[in-house]
């Protein structure tokens, strides 16, 4: 998760030049989707083989829908940035948002490995270091689960994106 959170801060700072140059006049909308489109791709595809290497046929399906997810979101926010509706300010923020969005990849992924390998139960684990929501608190809080059961961080809650959780997986009883 470490190498994950490295991972989520070089591709924003990147993605923060790259919105730089286009609000700068610098490349064009065209070439800043391009350069954030696979940014966001190969973030999703070392992510996804982070969480669970051995790759199956399904998992490439699955790793596709997650990419043209995030891909359809980076559409939305280039028309609205062609629209105009968004401040600078608005799109810095939603474009930070994508790379952590993008950890969801590699949550997805080792929800996968864990129930491949018959793990059998899960737990959610809150950051004590930052303010957790409330569906996160009653997550952690419902203790040991079938694996499973529990969404993966960064979804049903309120943080989003800025989900800080973490799952917990054991095999035995």
């Amino acid at each position: 998760r470490g190498l994950v959170s490295t991972q989520v801060k070089n591709k924003q700072e990147k993605a923060r030049i790259y919105t730089s140059d286009l609000i700068s006049g610098k490349i064009s909308l065209k070439e800043w989707e391009d350069l954030m489109a696979n940014d966001l791709k190969i973030l999703a595809i070392q992510f996804y083989k982070l969480g669970k290497p051995d790759l199956s046929q399904s998992d490439y399906g699955r790793l596709g829908f997650l990419v043209r997810r995030q891909f359809s979101r980076l559409r939305k926010l280039s028309n609205d940035i062609q629209l105009g509706t968004q401040s600078e300010k608005q799109i810095y923020n939603r474009v930070r948002k994508f790379f952590n969005k993008s950890k969801e990849s590699f949550e997805d992924a080792f929800n996968r490995s864990n129930q491949s390998a018959k793990a059998r139960w899960e737990r959610r684990i809150t950051n004590k270091a930052v303010k957790n929501c409330g569906p996160c608190l009653a997550y952690e809080a419902l203790g040991w689960q079938p694996i499973g059961t529990l969404p993966n961080p960064t979804e049903q809650c309120d943080c989003r994106d800025e989900c800080k959780c973490k799952r917990c997986i054991v095999t035995g009883k």
